[in-house]
Parts: C-alpha cells; structure tokens; sequence
C-alpha cells in the first residue's frame, strides 16, 4: 500500500519548543514560589499536554486538581507572550515538507498543545505549507492517547489509516499510530527515548527530518 499522507506531532517533531515551553512554565512557578527546572528535566514532562505538563513540574504535595487549573491560566497567558522566542523547524523539515507536498502527500499535525496555538503556530512557521487537518486539545477533542484526533484527521484525508505515516517522537504518538492504523515512525531529534519509541510500537525510527523522504520512496518502488 502506497502512502499518501503523513501526520505529524507538533513539538519535538515538526518544531523544537521545549525552551520556550519551559521557560514560560518556569516563569509561572518562581512566581508562584515553586522550585523552578532545567531543560533536560522538560523533555521528560512534555508531551501529554499542559495540565499534565503543570502536574510534573509541581511537587508531589502540590498537586491539587484546583491548584493545577489556576496555574493552567499563568501559563497559557504566559505562553502566548513568548511562544516564538526561540522556538523554530528542527533542520530539514519545512524543506522535507515542500518535497512531499511536490509528490502530492497529504498532511496533518495532531497534538497535545492547545488547538489554538497548534492552528497558530502551524501557520507562522509554516506559511507556506498546506495541511488537511490542524488539530490540538480543546473542550471537544481529547488528548492523546485517546485516537479521535487520528480517526479525524483520516476522514479529512479521505484515506485509509494504513495509507498514512505518523512521525511523533514520544510513547504516546506511537500508542495513536498502532490504534489507529498507521505506519508508526519515531522522531529521534525529539525529546524521548529511542527504547520508548520502539516500547510503544515504532515500526521505523529516523534520526533526520529528510529521511521520511526515503521511507515514502522506499513504498512507491516496492
């Protein structure tokens, strides 16, 4: 089966956003007097979105659910100031994406981010790259690993899952793939584990954004 589409998880995958991610956060706990983090710590508690993102970075005692929602308001006000400070494509990817969108695949990004800042970043960094689907968390649409998102995203692509690749470079990407249906591929320039990806059901793992290129390829001449 010939591929005709890709989705793509947003951070760690399509962009590198973990500083600004973290700084934003780190922002919001110094001002609310909780120890602060380092980026390495960042990689470990991005991925499953920003209630979640909240809950790792607070101390274990800190955690109550009302605690978490208030803090969920610091950091998307303070996200919204400095969501483009540092974050950019990892290498090779708006050129990769021009070159499967000369070949006529199909794309989607599907993340865990607020869906109005995945629609908002796509689109500055992106500009001139056209995607089927955008889509993030909201009231109406849950977070990964929960597949309706995909399921979605496969209807707009009028194609069978088995026709499309998801890139992502975290467990939970890889969990949506296999339910789903699609070919999973993990990121390995993001921000997990090789053994998490291969864990969770990575069928290919890349180490550059050009390489889909090949895998894409590799089907067409088989």
């Amino acid at each position: 089966m010939m591929y005709r589409g890709v989705t793509f998880d947003l951070d760690g995958t399509l962009i590198d956003s973990l500083e600004d991610i973290a700084d934003s956060l780190n922002a919001v706990l110094e001002k609310n007097g909780f120890p602060l983090h380092d980026y390495s710590a960042y990689a470990q508690f991005i991925g499953d979105g920003m209630s979640m993102l909240i809950r790792r970075a607070l101390p274990v005692e800190q955690r109550a659910a009302e605690r978490i929602e208030d803090l969920l308001v610091e950091l998307r006000r303070e996200y919204q100031v400095r969501y483009l400070d540092k974050t950019k494509p990892f290498p090779g990817m708006t050129e990769t994406l021009r070159v499967l969108s000369e070949r006529g695949m199909k794309f989607a990004v599907l993340s865990n981010k607020f869906d109005d800042m995945t629609q908002k970043i796509v689109g500055e960094l992106f500009p001139d790259i056209s995607f089927d689907a955008l889509i993030g968390t909201s009231e109406t649409m849950p977070r990964k690993p929960d597949p309706t998102g995909a399921r979605r995203i496969i209807q707009r692509m009028s194609v069978q899952p088995g026709e499309v690749i998801y890139l992502g470079d975290s467990g939970v990407d890889m969990q949506v793939a296999v339910r789903v249906g699609m070919f999973p591929v993990g990121a390995l320039w993001g921000y997990r584990s090789e053994a998490e990806l291969t864990a969770q059901g990575a069928r290919r793992l890349i180490h550059r954004a050009p390489e889909l290129i090949d895998i894409v390829e590799e089907e067409s001449e088989g």
